[in-house]
């Protein structure tokens, strides 16, 4: 798991949408952060589910977690779901079936090169999470320089390009 800041403007959910995870899974990630209110301060450290040891990518696979199914893996990972499927023909509609322990195939393979011409082109499945961890950079900066991608939903679509140095 890795950690993320609170900052001004954040919630909750602004901060599962920014990041690419579900609001459940940052939600059971931090159990200190409690109901009705969900109530949070800028400055205080949350626990990111998907990003450390276990359930993070790593070399192009994915180990199914208690609580997964392939939607929230496609959700956690910045991915689509039809990428997913495509890579893992052996789990099979209509259930889509998984167990914990078992290793799905993902795309890409982590961090690569940073492109030339210091943009980037939003790809299907992107989120601003993943592009960050995709180049090697943080989060802020990648928001610093696309001011024009705005909170709390931090939308971008596919064909937009981004700033990166």
């Amino acid at each position: 798991m890795s950690s993320y800041t609170v900052q001004p403007g954040d919630s909750m959910y602004a901060i599962s949408q920014r990041l690419g995870v579900t609001l459940q899974a940052l939600e059971a990630a931090n159990p200190q952060v409690r109901p009705p209110a969900f109530q949070i301060n800028v400055g205080d450290v949350l626990k990111i589910p998907g990003k450390g040891p276990g359930p993070t990518p790593s070399g192009g696979t994915y180990t199914v977690q208690p609580g997964d199914s392939m939607y929230i893996i496609s959700q956690k990972l910045g991915i689509t779901l039809q990428a997913l499927e495509a890579l893992n023909p052996q789990v099979k509609p209509p259930a889509f079936q998984i167990n914990v322990g078992d290793v799905l195939k993902i795309p890409g393979n982590g961090p690569g090169p940073t492109p030339p011409g210091g943009t980037y082109t939003v790809q299907p499945g992107d989120s601003m999470w993943a592009i960050s961890q995709r180049l090697g950079m943080s989060l802020q900066a990648l928001e610093a320089l696309n001011p024009q991608v705005r909170p709390p939903a931090f939308q971008i679509n596919v064909g937009d390009v981004l700033q990166i140095s």
